[in-house]
């Protein structure tokens, strides 16, 4: 039984650094809240651009626009800001940090075009939840180690 408690525990902190690691992401292109979207395309209208969000605790992102790439470091809450200037035109923008798979977008700097409509938060999906991973895992832990206790609980109760 002690085994079996070890290695659920082990696999729980394998697991949910595997879970968390999606937790890398964008929070704000200039003033546009961008938070719990994941487009392709953004546009902004300003030229002086500082970007914001949130990786783990001092990790390094890497920021490459247009084939040239920067770097910064996140705090030790995890937070983390870019600041750059933009000429007028489309810039292909990506972000990494080691462990996440890079985001990159359009970034289009100018007025947004005819056509082209404003999403809320609430039309979008919300990215980066581990809570339904952790769930599955926990119900497979409770189905492998269903047949172990209740042999022990069936022994327990012959031996009484």
């Amino acid at each position: 039984m002690k085994k079996i408690f070890f290695l659920t525990v082990l696999s729980l902190f394998l697991f949910a650094q595997t879970s968390f690691a999606g937790g890398f992401y964008l929070k704000t292109i200039g003033e546009l809240d961008v938070e719990g979207s994941a487009l392709t395309q953004y546009w902004y209208t300003g030229t002086n651009v500082t970007f914001t969000g949130v990786a783990a605790a001092s990790a390094t992102i890497t920021v490459t626009i247009d084939g040239v790439s920067g770097t910064t470091i996140s705090d030790s809450s995890g937070n983390w800001n870019y600041s750059t200037n933009f000429t007028q035109g489309d810039h292909t923008i990506t972000f990494s940090t080691e462990g996440v798979s890079p985001y990159t977008f359009t970034l289009t700097i100018g007025e947004v075009p005819e056509g082209v409509g404003s999403i809320s938060k609430s039309d979008l999906p919300q990215a980066g939840v581990a809570t339904p991973t952790l769930i599955m895992f926990f119900v497979g832990v409770l189905l492998i180690s269903a047949p172990f206790l209740v042999k022990k609980a069936l022994s327990f109760r012959t031996s009484s």
